[in-house]
């Protein structure tokens, strides 16, 4: 949608499958980036659920595959 003074930011990590709790994970990461001047929201995916879900309607993560803008990939 447009951007305006009401807009938040949604950012989603995929991780690997290996992260023993992606909400803690979440938290964590939060609570790192410290005060940013917009509401932030952070979800943790691990890397299989993401493939598993990203191709489904109304899930976030189907819309971030199809107009999300990639910040960071980890390099093979």
């Amino acid at each position: 949608g447009q951007v305006n003074r009401d807009s938040d930011l949604d950012v989603l990590v995929v991780t690997e499958d290996g992260v023993a709790s992606p909400l803690a994970e979440s938290v964590r990461l939060r609570d790192a980036v410290g005060e940013v001047d917009m509401p932030m929201d952070i979800l943790v995916v691990p890397e299989s659920q993401f493939n598993a879900l990203r191709n489904t309607p109304g899930l976030i993560y189907r819309e971030a595959c199809e107009h999300g803008k990639l910040a960071y990939e980890q390099p093979d």
